[in-house]
């Protein structure tokens, strides 16, 4: 199923580099995986 694969895309290849933008790496990692966790 391409379910996970269209996950991914979503986290690191739109949110991650919208964080960037904003944030230092770090805070932005951060900030992403409390994004993941809280979603799953």
């Amino acid at each position: 199923s391409p379910g996970p694969l269209l996950e991914e895309l979503g986290w690191r290849g739109f949110a991650l580099p919208q964080l960037l933008k904003k944030f230092d790496p770090l805070t932005a990692a951060v900030i992403l995986g409390l994004m993941w966790w809280a979603w799953h």
